[in-house]
């Protein structure tokens, strides 16, 4: 893992005044963007997913080896920008889609690059993994970054789970502040997701239904939050099912991503055969 502590800035353009609400930080060091698109493997025959485009410092480079480029941007004025900018760089290949990333429609793609609003980090996250491709090169703010590939005993989260069973994750690079136009308040990091194949889940709902139940007190010991859920519900076999699964005393932030998945899977088997 690389830290770039000196920026090298393209001009700013200041014209465009940042919307606060979008978590706009616009990159402006090409070096960082050029490891970014060397990073992903872009090939000419592969579709490109960009989220947050910005000012298109990341999509131009993306377009002159992807066969094609998909920018979503939410920001109606930067996405006049970035028409501007095709047009006269020659983005033949770049379909700009004017929408929230959150609600619009996903072309089928091979690769993910981008440098995301921070405001949508986990949820646009969640959304990446429900999908198939090859390789993903995003920007996220530093902490989060952390947590994202945080494992047993640290800064575990709901969200370190559904990434741990569906992708290999790393930190490539600590990005600092300056090397965005308005700097954000916290350094920013580069992070590779290659997918796993996809798990098998037996009951999505339950599954994600019952870690947000264990991760709401993920200090505490897993046994007496999911005995003591009102959400969960569960029957007497499911908690036989429980503790035979959990050991006594064991927190929620000490159980790995598989026994999780093993646990949520044998819940709805055991529901299933209740009803």
């Amino acid at each position: 893992m690389r830290t770039d502590p000196r920026p090298r800035p393209v001009r700013k353009d200041r014209d465009h005044r940042r919307r606060k609400g979008l978590g706009q930080h616009f990159l402006i060091d090409k070096a960082v963007a050029r490891r970014q698109v060397e990073l992903a493997g872009i090939k000419d025959t592969d579709t490109v997913l960009e989220v947050g485009p910005g000012k298109g410092v990341l999509t131009d480079l993306i377009q002159q080896r992807a066969g094609r480029v998909v920018a979503i941007e939410k920001d109606p004025a930067l996405l006049d920008e970035l028409r501007t900018r095709a047009a006269r760089g020659g983005w033949e290949n770049v379909d700009l889609v004017e929408g929230d990333a959150l609600k619009v429609d996903w072309p089928d793609f091979e690769r993910f690059v981008s440098n995301i609003p921070y405001v949508i980090s986990s949820p646009l996250t969640f959304r990446l993994l429900e999908h198939r491709f090859t390789t993903a090169v995003i920007m996220y703010q530093r902490e989060f970054a952390q947590r994202l590939i945080a494992r047993e005993g640290s800064d575990y989260s709901r969200l370190s789970v559904n990434l741990a069973l569906r992708a290999e994750a790393r930190i490539t690079e600590i990005v600092p502040r300056e090397a965005f136009h308005v700097p954000p308040k916290v350094e920013s990091a580069i992070v590779e997701l290659v997918p796993k194949e996809p798990p098998e889940i037996t009951d999505p709902v339950l599954f994600q239904e019952m870690l947000r139940v264990l991760f709401s007190q993920r200090r505490k010991m897993a046994l007496k939050v999911l005995r003591n859920s009102d959400r969960l519900g569960l029957v007497q076999p499911q908690i036989d099912i429980a503790d035979s699964l959990i050991e006594a005393g064991e927190r929620v932030d000490r159980i790995p991503p598989a026994r999780l998945l093993r646990l949520a899977n044998a819940l709805a088997e055991a529901r299933q055969v209740a009803r």
